[in-house]
């Protein structure tokens, strides 16, 4: 039973810790997602592999070393219309090993990562390299990549992977937005209980909350991607001190504040398995976490932008958190976790 989870890079960071690489073409035979068969050529050794279903991450793998120049004849009549080119990086991250794997041909540009495990539930330290999972989309499955003449169909994902909510600073600090955030009753809610001297806003902004917590007479810290919301920020509170970072590498010490608050963020990252992860890292006490419900409404982002609660709780107790309260506001959910 083959195990693996596959995943985007966000940056380049991983190309200084490469022990060593291969190139390597396969063709498929067939690429039906029940059975799968392949072949593999890589020096001077080659491969037939056959996949079965996959069930969740998981899937049968049998594979077979078969002569060179017989896999050459495979890869050439059978798989014509079925070819893939890349080089495979081998990384070692912890007590993981990485397989990097950069397409070239119609592909270039297309790299991802994957990591086998010993099963399904085995923990492993995300990379800060470490970009979006697509284990579950099939569009990233080497079967489909290869009947594939471009990238066009992952124009739009590419958008995706930086989405970042860039609407006018005007928008984000109106009167409208700021009523439907109900900012002082999250707040209240994000500090009842715990004796907060100092707050991390990430994902801050304008620096909407960030104001609103550095009038309770917080220290308060503002994290933010994005260098021109971080701007304004910083013209309006002065007082506060601003970082430009992503969530997934914060810029602070491990238990370096009281409270970290999550915006409306966590759906927006990358990586938010290593958010989570970084979030409990700089925190003493608390993760507060605003989001969208995982429904259809009216006002807010498309579903498809957003994150169930199961989800929200399940990577913050991996993380470490103890689950405190699930609080349902008007429109929108705040999650509390506790160290």
């Amino acid at each position: 039973m083959e195990i693996e989870r596959k995943f985007l890079l966000k940056n380049d960071n991983w190309r200084g810790l490469i022990l060593r690489s291969k190139r390597m073409k396969q063709g498929y035979i067939c690429t039906d997602p029940a059975h799968t068969f392949r072949v593999r050529i890589s020096d001077n050794e080659a491969w037939l592999t056959l996949k079965g279903q996959a069930e969740g991450i998981a899937r049968h793998e049998y594979e077979f070393a078969i002569p060179v120049r017989q896999a050459e004849e495979i890869y050439n009549i059978f798989c014509a219309d079925r070819q893939i080119d890349k080089t495979r990086h081998y990384l070692q991250h912890h007590d993981h090993q990485w397989e990097i794997d950069e397409f070239f041909g119609c592909l270039s540009g297309l790299i991802t990562a994957e990591i086998e495990l010993q099963s399904i539930d085995e923990y492993f330290a995300a990379p800060e390299w470490l970009g979006r999972e697509v284990s579950d989309d099939p569009r990233y499955c080497n079967s489909n990549l290869a009947r594939l003449k471009n990238l066009d169909i992952f124009t739009m994902e590419h958008k995706m992977n930086e989405r970042r909510f860039n609407g006018e600073i005007d928008k984000l600090r109106s009167a409208e937005r700021k009523e439907r955030l109900q900012i002082n009753r999250v707040v209240d809610y994000s500090l009842a209980g715990i004796d907060v001297k100092s707050v991390v806003d990430i994902g801050t902004g304008s620096g909407v909350f960030a104001e609103a917590f550095k009038n309770r007479d917080l220290i308060v810290r503002g994290v933010d991607c994005n260098p021109e919301f971080l701007k304004i920020a910083a013209e309006l509170l002065p007082d506060v001190e601003f970082k430009q970072a992503v969530a997934e590498k914060l810029p602070y010490d491990n238990l370096s504040c009281d409270l970290v608050f999550m915006g409306h963020l966590l759906h927006e990252t990358d990586n938010a398995e290593m958010a989570m992860q970084e979030a409990f890292r700089i925190t003493r006490q608390r993760l507060a976490v605003l989001e969208w419900p995982y429904l259809d409404q009216e006002v807010g982002p498309p579903i498809d932008h957003r994150m169930p609660v199961e989800k929200i709780k399940a990577l913050g107790l991996h993380a470490g958190f103890t689950l405190c309260d699930v609080i349902q506001l008007r429109l929108m959910q705040l999650v509390i976790f506790d160290r």
